[in-house]
């Protein structure tokens, strides 16, 4: 199949925006002293520096997807990558395949713009009386890793909460005027099975979906369970202080917790350390048709969507998608030690997308 001069371009132009991305998150996360180990990290397409180091010691260079393989796996999907980035967007395309949260309005440089009919949200006061009803959450529209999600409740019809802390209504004011390209929503009340770990979060499944053009049969490589914890009320983000779990996605059962303490190695726990609700051994309920569920959707969605990360909250008889990712994080399960090109599957897809040549 010949290939046209403005695919050349599109092309060219991923190649070198993915360098650019990969080396502002050099220049931000990786380690400021000079030395050949980390010049020879970013000749290999890694970062001179992680949460969770990769041990490449005990495992080869290529049997990690890389930092700037990672990245460019966020172009993948292009140009339909907004089907998953955008939250409003997300919702609207995918509640005909899966409950996702209700939208109520958005804020855009401190005014608001309702998305929906009932409640019709145009003010601070329409906010507030909302609050007053329903727990409500206010997050980044693009944004990623749990950063700026805002949990707003009012208490005794009167008080005003903000993750958990008290709040006046003219702080609540200088909140909103500060928020851009944010979205109100629902918060969705998780099953108790998820509830158990840590209530005052939501404790959500990661699970990815790779579709494999040349089989037409999507698979799953990994996936693992976050958990939250005091200091990352209201997010269960590793990267907001939570922990997370690997799953075991031939069986659902969850492995050590996994907590990430800068300079030192993970600690690795069997329990919540917050609440003391085992971790360790848990299997996931319903996971073999979760499982076939966001298979057979990745089959539905393979023409325009060729990975996603799914951010699922469990019910008490099924489940909730918060969001989609489009090229999600595969630092942290990696370092876990899950690398992940080891498996064939996901070496073929790299490999077939030219992400690996």
């Amino acid at each position: 199949m010949s290939v046209s001069f403005s695919q050349i371009i599109q092309k060219t132009f991923i190649k070198l925006t993915a360098w650019m991305v990969f080396l502002k998150h050099e220049k931000e996360r990786g380690t400021k002293k000079i030395s050949i180990r980390k010049y020879y990290l970013l000749s290999k397409g890694f970062c001179s520096d992680h949460p969770i180091p990769f041990d490449f010691q005990k495992n080869k260079y290529t049997d990690y997807i890389s930092d700037l393989e990672n990245i460019k796996l966020a172009y993948i999907n292009y140009p339909y990558g907004r089907l998953v980035r955008d939250k409003l967007v997300f919702s609207y395309f995918f509640n005909s395949y899966f409950r996702t949260p209700v939208s109520y309005c958005t804020i855009n440089k401190g005014k608001f713009q309702p998305v929906n009919i009932h409640p019709y949200i145009t003010s601070l006061s329409d906010l507030i009386d909302l609050a007053k009803q329903r727990k409500i959450i206010l997050k980044p529209m693009m944004g990623t890793g749990g950063n700026g999600i805002i949990l707003l409740e009012v208490k005794n019809d009167s008080g005003l909460f903000i993750n958990k802390k008290p709040v006046t209504q003219d702080d609540l004011h200088n909140i909103i005027e500060s928020l851009d390209t944010y979205l109100v929503t629902e918060i969705i009340e998780q099953g108790e099975f998820a509830k158990k770990f840590f209530p005052d979060t939501a404790n959500t499944i990661r699970l990815t979906t790779f579709y494999d053009s040349e089989t037409s049969v999507p698979f799953i490589p990994y996936s693992f369970m976050r958990f939250g914890r005091k200091n990352s009320i209201p997010a269960d983000n590793i990267s907001q202080g939570g922990i997370f779990s690997m799953i075991d996605v031939n069986t659902g059962q969850l492995t050590d917790a996994i907590e990430i303490v800068k300079n030192q190695k993970p600690n690795l726990l069997q329990k919540h350390p917050d609440t003391d609700a085992v971790i360790k051994g848990v299997i996931i309920p319903r996971w073999d048709q979760l499982k076939e569920f966001f298979i057979k959707l990745g089959c539905i969605i393979s023409p325009f969507m060729k990975i996603v990360g799914w951010d699922i909250i469990l019910t008490d008889d099924s489940f909730v998608v918060l969001e989609g990712n489009n090229g999600p994080n595969l630092y942290n399960n990696q370092g876990a030690g899950y690398p992940l090109a080891k498996v064939p599957e996901v070496k073929k897809f790299l490999e077939y997308h030219k992400i690996r040549s």
